[in-house]
């Protein structure tokens, strides 16, 4: 068996790699400069509601929302050196509730907005927002029979309710 000793070639050294070094050979030049600008932005909203309980199982409610964007770009601070865009929003609103069942409610809500300026060009002129939600609550016998059939120790607990508060099923 023979052995062959190989050359161990050493490189100089070299500094370590970080994000502060430049990619090519020569040194970046920067100069500092100082930008004075601002980007203001006011938003404000007024939204108004009539909400109608019909009955205790059916209520309805119809709205209205004005709001009014303004944006202020200030360049660099210099007399006329402003960019300032207004923008107004429309919306109509409408909602709908039922409650078939005591355990059962439904929701639906509609937002319609149009605005009349756009500020960037992928943003729409007309949006239109619909939410379906629906909750369940099962009658406390229900959730005996499901834990005894999956093997679960039947035991107290806590769950939230539709309305915010929690009950305690047993």
């Amino acid at each position: 068996m023979a052995i062959s000793a190989r050359p161990i070639i050493i490189a100089p050294f070299q500094p370590p790699c970080t994000l502060l070094t430049p990619l090519s050979a020569t040194t970046p030049v920067t100069t500092p400069t100082s930008i004075l600008s601002s980007f203001n932005q006011s938003w404000k909203r007024s939204q108004t509601e009539l909400a109608w309980d019909i009955s205790k199982k059916v209520g309805a409610r119809v709205g209205y929302r004005y709001g009014d964007r303004d944006f202020n770009h200030f360049n660099d601070y210099l007399p006329g050196d402003l960019d300032h865009f207004v923008g107004l929003e429309k919306t109509a609103l409408f909602g709908f509730w039922a409650r078939p069942t005591h355990a059962w409610r439904l929701n639906f809500d509609l937002e319609h907005t149009n605005y009349n300026a756009v500020f960037v060009r992928t943003s729409p002129r007309k949006e239109g927002r619909y939410r379906f939600q629906t909750t369940y609550t099962p009658r406390p016998w229900a959730l005996w029979v499901d834990r005894l059939t999956s093997g679960k120790t039947p035991t107290a607990t806590t769950r939230p309710s539709m309305w915010g508060t929690t009950k305690t099923t047993v």
